[in-house]
């Protein structure tokens, strides 16, 4: 038995030799110089290369739609109290806003119907919808007016007309929250708005719009000084539209609902009608100056001196022949061309006017414009064209004005102004 185990073992190992003896006459001479490295020499691995080495790679943005790290909707829910009515928001929306900032964990109780928030906002319930909105979109947004459907055609420019005064209110508001809680994007928006509606307003619905949030901005300076100059274009214009009128506008304001920007508006309107007096005795003085010493005549040209005439040679005469054997015909000669006479350029100004840039390219300047440059002219002391001379109209077409861009913003006195 031992022996046949032991004869099995030396077939079993003479199989195995013959199966090495074969795999190594497969393997080409070339196959073993590339496998065998020489003597002496090792053969280096090849090594991945790092990050490190391409710090500046990175892979392109997505640009089929945006994409963000972390959800906003995970963060924690902030409940905003404005009166009566809560809003909820992702506190991710609030972060970039300091005056938004709040603890997920410190909440109060509203003591009559134990509702629980985290910030109370100190502004008018007609901005809150575009407030919140805003923080969540970064676009304006307002909640529609209702109203009852029209009864006739006649009917439907009255309704937006309360409609757009609606809006103005509104974006009266969304400026003042803006200003009081520091949203810069929204400030901006609600500015535009506020431009837009104005045009299509009559001047006291203006001011008492504003009326309702000038005290509440008093503190605040920058917030102040653009409303107030909003304010005072609103009245140049109005003034320059109703002839210096507004007396009547006034009246229809109902002065004494706001101490302190009923002093603001009557102020101005004073400043109108002593900036309107200084103009009229300035051009009265002008006219006495005239009438004086005459009109201002514009500077002779200087004319070159008169040459002396040259001497008129008078050509040598052909003696005349003996006998006219035919008779020449006279040979008509063709008359000069008289020459065009040239057209005398029109005066820029008529006789008596200053001299003065303010005065070029009148005629086509907007209604905007041309209050800039009353405002010029009455500082150093000249007329206005249209009220005290009338500029002499070209005799070509003048190229259309520019459209005005869209143009192309509110502190409590007494509450909200009701």
């Amino acid at each position: 038995m031992n022996k046949k185990k032991l004869m099995a073992l030396k077939k079993k190992k003479k199989n195995t030799d013959n199966v090495v003896m074969a795999q190594e006459d497969m393997t080409s001479p070339q196959d073993e110089a590339v496998m065998t490295p020489p003597e002496g020499e090792t053969v280096d691995q090849p090594e991945e290369p790092s990050a490190e080495e391409y710090p500046s790679l990175a892979i392109p943005v997505l640009s089929e739609y945006n994409q963000v790290a972390k959800s906003p909707y995970t963060s924690p829910v902030i409940t905003l109290k404005i009166e009566a009515t809560y809003y909820t928001i992702p506190q991710h929306y609030l972060r970039p806003f300091k005056s938004l900032l709040c603890e997920p964990e410190s909440m109060h109780r509203t003591f009559h119907t134990n509702k629980l928030y985290h910030l109370e906002l100190n502004i008018h319930p007609q901005s809150a919808h575009t407030f919140v909105h805003f923080l969540y979109t970064g676009q304006y947004e307002t909640l529609e007016a209702p109203f009852s459907p029209p009864q006739s055609a006649d009917s439907i420019p009255v309704m937006m007309r309360t409609r757009d005064i609606i809006e103005f209110q509104k974006a009266v508001f969304v400026y003042q929250a803006a200003v009081l809680y520091q949203i810069p994007g929204l400030l901006s928006m609600a500015q535009g708005f506020m431009a837009q509606f104005a045009e299509r307003l009559l001047i006291d619905d203006i001011l008492r719009a504003i009326r309702c949030v000038y005290g509440s901005l008093l503190a605040d300076y920058s917030g102040r000084i653009w409303l107030e100059d909003f304010v005072r274009d609103q009245l140049d214009t109005a003034f320059s539209n109703t002839a210096g009128k507004l007396r009547q506008i006034i009246s229809d304001y109902e002065v004494g609902n706001s101490r302190s920007f009923d002093h603001f508006v009557v102020d101005e309107v004073l400043a109108l009608y002593e900036r309107e007096q200084n103009r009229i005795q300035h051009v009265k003085g002008l006219s006495n100056l005239r009438e004086e010493h005459g009109p201002m005549l514009q500077p002779e040209p200087i004319l070159e001196p008169d040459r002396e005439p040259e001497p008129i040679l008078e050509p040598d005469r052909e003696p005349e022949p003996l006998f006219e054997s035919v008779a020449e015909e006279a040979i008509p000669t063709p008359a000069p061309e008289p020459e065009p006479e040239p057209t005398p350029e029109p005066d820029s100004l008529a006789p008596g006017i200053p001299d003065c840039y303010l005065y070029e390219n009148w005629n086509t300047l907007s209604q905007k414009d041309r209050r800039k440059r009353e405002r010029s002219l009455i500082k150093i002391g000249f007329p206005i064209p249209g009220k005290d001379f009338e500029l002499p109209v070209p005799d070509y077409e003048p190229p259309a004005a520019e459209p005005e861009p869209p143009a192309t913003a509110p502190e409590l006195d007494d509450g909200w102004g009701f």
